[in-house]
């Protein structure tokens, strides 16, 4: 074999798949799987929307284990509202040194709000709402939603009146009507 014959011979296995022809079909594949992703529904899409169920459990002022109607249950986190904190001793650290209060003020608001809570929803028959445009869950796996009292009343929105929450800088469709019922003061 001449010399010639063996660069072109090498020449072609380095080259291999990288044909126009490949670039080509390689590109047309990247597009049908980008158009079949667009096409897909978005599963959170299934989630959205009002619920109607029991509370089995209240976990803290924020917090709620809830049963549907259907039968499933979920862990809900109050969308748009912060409680203190009763367990976590950083989160509890923490809202101490932002608010310029000891650790047991922050864990005697949080165990009022949990009180509070408990007394209006625990076992009792509640709605929830899962609105567009926010994160389905939180970080701790926490289906984010409004929830609302069977008279109507919203239960976020009853805990910052009444000073046992603070709002949440999350963006959520009922944020300023969140910032506005914020009582002045937290119910130290």
């Amino acid at each position: 074999m001449n010399i010639l014959s063996q660069r072109s011979s090498s020449s072609r296995r380095r080259h291999r798949g990288r044909s126009p022809k490949s670039l080509l079909l390689l590109l047309v594949m990247a597009g049908i799987l980008y158009w079949i992703e667009q096409q897909r529904p978005d599963p959170d899409a299934a989630a959205r929307g009002r619920y109607e169920g029991t509370c089995l459990k209240v976990i803290d002022g924020d917090t709620i284990d809830v049963r549907a109607d259907s039968g499933e249950t979920f862990r809900i986190r109050l969308l748009g509202i912060d409680c203190m904190d009763t367990h976590e001793q950083e989160k509890i650290n923490e809202q101490a040194r932002r608010l310029d209060r000891t650790k047991s003020e922050v864990v005697r608001l949080g165990e009022k709000a949990t009180s509070r809570v408990r007394a209006l929803i625990e076992r009792k028959p509640i709605a929830w709402e899962v609105p567009e445009g926010t994160p389905l869950f939180d970080p701790h796996d926490r289906l984010l939603a409004y929830v609302e009292l069977v008279d109507g009343t919203d239960l976020g929105e009853w805990l910052l009146r009444e000073g046992l929450a603070e709002t949440r800088r999350d963006r959520h469709p009922r944020a300023a009507r969140y910032r506005s019922a914020a009582a002045a003061a937290l119910a130290w």
